[in-house]
């Protein structure tokens, strides 16, 4: 009974914060010919853009 309260407690919680929490998008593949598909710089790119 207290692992059920325990768990169903913290899924709430954690919901509660994941909603509040915009998503961040990352994508590698549209600047393809500025770095090579898959590196690190790939990755590096897309996150600055």
């Amino acid at each position: 009974m207290i692992k059920n309260t325990l768990l169903i407690s913290s899924l709430q919680i954690i919901s509660a914060f994941a909603l509040n929490a915009s998503p961040e998008i990352v994508a590698q593949r549209g600047a393809s010919h500025q770095a090579p598909e898959n590196t690190l710089p790939a990755f590096e790119l897309a996150s600055e853009q």
